[in-house]
């Protein structure tokens, strides 16, 4: 500039989310006096570039277990880890979250925003990373247990009272098959799970662990019979062919 004139650099140029902007200023020539003379130059701008890039962030999602109770199991908390947290001002806000009800296990894959005081969405501006825990359901023990029975033949079917079942979630209802016994002998008194339903009809059999303990027998004996020749008479006299006596009575 001219001597006794000054160059007044006044930088307008600002950016706060990520993006890129020409980093503008305003620039005047001042006389000694004060007055702007920068009418009198040609001026040419150099102007650099302010760029904001997303401020990175892992998220790390917290675990859950618990044994298969027909009730969902979802964890929303979650933990800032790593070099950066969050801005002053911001929270991070769970959106939506995993949640599973059967057996199974699942990565807690939470939605997660970051908004201002405002309530503006500021998740654009980070670059946000998971570590992810587990949902994870395991099956439920079923303790079944059957009495033993006893028997002689008598050509009907024949089993015990119904199972001790221990261990169904509340408002669910078993179907099972039992053993029976006809013949004589002696059958293991097994029972067979066929569904586990909740009220609404679904069958959840497959979250359960069925244990079988103190199974009993069923046993047939056989039934007594006692054959008696009915008398014959004493005396038969020979007349050259076979004789027979065919009488009987059963006892």
């Amino acid at each position: 500039v001219a001597p006794e004139q000054q160059l007044v650099v006044e930088i307008t140029g600002t950016l706060t989310n990520v993006g890129t902007t020409v980093n503008s200023a305003n620039v005047r020539i001042l006389d000694a006096q004060g007055m702007d003379v920068t009418c009198n130059y040609d001026l040419s701008q150099r102007l650099g570039e302010l760029k904001v890039l997303p401020r990175p962030l892992t998220l790390s999602s917290d675990s859950a277990e618990k044994v298969y109770d027909d009730n969902v199991l979802s964890n929303n908390n979650y933990e800032v880890i790593g070099e950066y947290d969050i801005v002053d001002g911001h929270i991070v806000v769970c959106e939506s979250s995993t949640s599973i009800i059967d057996v199974d296990e699942v990565e807690n894959a939470l939605v997660l925003s970051i908004k201002n005081a405002e309530g503006e969405d500021k998740t654009s501006n980070y670059s946000l990373f998971y570590e992810r825990g587990t949902l994870k359901v395991t099956p439920r023990p079923v303790t079944i247990s059957t009495l033993s029975g006893e028997w002689v033949y008598d050509n009907q079917e024949h089993y015990t009272d119904a199972p001790a079942i221990s261990g169904i979630c509340p408002n669910q209802h078993i179907s099972a098959e039992t053993s029976s016994i006809i013949d004589a002998g002696t059958v293991e008194n097994m029972v067979t799970i066929k569904s586990i339903r909740t009220a609404n009809g679904r069958d959840v059999l497959a979250n359960y662990e069925l244990i079988y303990e103190n199974i009993g027998t069923l046993t047939v004996t056989k039934r007594p019979i006692t054959i008696v020749n009915e008398n014959s008479p004493a005396n038969l006299v020979y007349h050259g062919t076979e004789r027979m006596f065919t009488n009987y009575k059963i006892t």
